[in-house]
């Protein structure tokens, strides 16, 4: 788990090992999670998302390793009892890696230059962003063309935010 981690978030496995270790038992699949989110979304992702994104990282990690509690070791074996946590624990990186790079992808389309210049354009007052005086009025005349990618970004983004919270269109 701790090697697998240590792929997908950059940070030395010591480092990993121990931001975990020093994590009580009940927070570790939160802090895993929080791992992954600081080193990969930093920057991408608005703080408010924070705790919808954690919940969807640390989903495959609880369900995968939640289910090793169902095993004792085969006749008392425990080396076949370290081959199924080995076997969980791929399978838990292997599904937290997937979503954590459709997560990325998403919040990375979401600030591309172009979209986040659209973006800014659209959620400005009176609809022209402050400076763009003729470009403004140009690109709002071009209104309609011009707001469908963001309006699908943000019908993506609104997976990601709390069901009674704010909702930026």
């Amino acid at each position: 788990m701790i090697h697998g981690l240590h792929k997908l978030t950059g940070l030395p496995p010591d480092e990993v090992r121990v931001a975990i270790e020093r994590t009580p038992r009940l927070q570790r699949y939160n802090k895993m999670a929080d791992l992954l989110i600081d080193s990969r979304l930093d920057g991408l992702m608005p703080p408010e998302h924070r705790s919808e994104v954690r919940a969807k990282l640390a989903g495959p990690l609880r369900y995968e390793l939640g289910a090793l509690t169902r095993y004792e070791a085969p006749n008392g074996d425990p080396k076949k009892l370290d081959g199924l946590g080995r076997e969980f624990s791929a399978r838990a990186i292997r599904n937290v890696g997937r979503e954590l790079e459709w997560i990325e992808s998403d919040y990375r389309r979401a600030v591309d230059p172009e979209s986040a210049h659209l973006q800014k354009f659209l959620q400005s007052p009176g609809g022209t962003v402050a400076g763009a005086g003729a470009r403004g009025a140009a690109a709002a005349a071009g209104g309609a063309a011009a707001a469908a990618p963001v309006t699908s970004l943000s019908r993506r983004l609104d997976r990601f935010r709390p069901a009674d919270g704010p909702s930026r269109s």
